[in-house]
């Protein structure tokens, strides 16, 4: 008996599609399976995952609708077809302030009047982060976009954390006042924006597929990570654009993960460490978990550097680190790893890391250091 497994934001699993080499046509399918649950046909949960699955297609002529806080992504002719649906979304304007933007996904028979703590705890889904509008790197050529998969149906809410983070507001039990949701406004069938007053996001709904970029970056709504676990074989090249905004010299590199929640391998026990365990720093940075591929990434302040990114393959599972030469501090992608408890790295966009670099995160801007990543497929070897 067929059952869907399109990716549902609800679940926060399923199959995604992407278009890795820029054709217009899918040639990728990343599947992410519940154990005993979503996608696992036995039913049970017992480290292994039965999925005798196939793709399948329809057509479907969706189109937005809106009301004062919610977004539904439909066809209206078609409200049973459990196709998968791209809205892509993209930074219009930001504020003063250093905030956080996500959503969450709805159901088509669920309407809540409001996001409560325990809803935005379960589905929270965290798109980017924002720079202030002012005193801030030049960053015209970054861009601050990710894209929302969906099911036809389906509705999203957003929010905004103003100069907090949803990791630290969640820790507090309760949604206080730098949590708002966002109001969206519908300006097309397929256009619609969303924003109350400070930062503010335009909404588009794509025939594309997603691209290598987001791919890679699937990762990142739980933590700053590059995933290339999936390109296994292939060959990719790219460039990264490095600006700042500080006084301290900093430089980002990266290490290599054996798991999405930070674990790393210890080549002299062949044991995995997790961050904040005794010896993280020392195991992480060691030569055998480096990955020196991207080089060490730096600019002096105030100015841009682009550098390309060579050939490469078979990175896995990659996550930054940053290096602050004045202080002599290092910090890592993962809250539990830093010296002070405190994530670092902000995701600002598909590809794109702010760094914030002062103990205690300073000033909280995460634009101290900022790297934009643009990755594509080579048909050159490796050497």
């Amino acid at each position: 008996m067929a059952t869907v497994f399109t990716y549902d934001p609800v679940r926060k699993a399923g199959a995604r599609f992407y278009d890795l080499d820029g054709n217009g046509s899918a040639d990728t399918a990343d599947l992410k399976f519940i154990d005993g649950g979503y996608g696992d046909k036995d039913g049970v949960k017992n480290g292994v995952v039965v999925d005798p699955s196939t793709a399948g297609a329809v057509d479907l002529n969706a189109i937005f609708t809106a009301t004062a806080n919610s977004l539904t992504v439909s066809d209206p002719t078609d409200t049973t077809s459990p196709a998968s649906l791209l809205v892509r979304a993209s930074l219009k304007s930001t504020a003063s302030t250093v905030n956080e933007i996500g959503y969450i996904a709805l159901d088509a028979n669920e309407s809540p009047l409001s996001l409560s703590y325990d809803l935005v705890k379960e589905r929270g889904t965290l798109l980017f982060g924002t720079l202030q509008n002012s005193d801030v790197p030049d960053t015209t050529k970054m861009s601050f976009q990710r894209d929302i998969n969906l099911i036809n149906g389906q509705k999203l809410m957003f929010f905004e954390v103003v100069d907090n983070t949803l990791e630290a507001l969640l820790k507090t039990g309760s949604l206080n006042s730098s949590f708002r949701s966002l109001d969206v406004t519908k300006m097309t069938d397929s256009s619609a924006t969303a924003g109350k007053g400070g930062s503010s996001i335009n909404l588009n709904l794509s025939t594309d597929f997603s691209g290598l970029g987001e791919l890679i970056s699937s990762q990142m709504a739980d933590a700053p990570i590059f995933d290339f676990s999936s390109l296994a074989g292939q060959t990719l090249t790219g460039d990264v654009l490095i600006a700042r905004e500080a006084s301290y010299d900093s430089s980002i590199g990266f290490y290599k993960l054996e798991r999405s929640d930070g674990a790393v391998r210890d080549n002299l026990t062949n044991s995995l460490i997790m961050p904040g365990e005794l010896g993280y720093s020392d195991v992480a940075l060691r030569s055998s978990n480096l990955f020196k591929g991207f080089g060490s990434l730096a600019t002096a302040n105030r100015e841009n550097k682009s550098a390309a990114i060579d050939a490469f393959k078979d990175a896995g599972l990659l996550a930054p680190y940053a290096r602050v030469a004045n202080t002599g501090e290092t910090y890592f992608s993962f809250a539990a790893a830093n010296s002070d408890g405190l994530s670092h790295f902000r995701v600002l966009g598909s590809g794109v890391l702010g760094l914030e670099d002062l103990q205690g995160n300073g000033d909280r801007d995460f634009d101290d250091l900022i790297a934009s990543f643009n990755f594509k497929l080579s048909t050159g070897a490796v050497v």
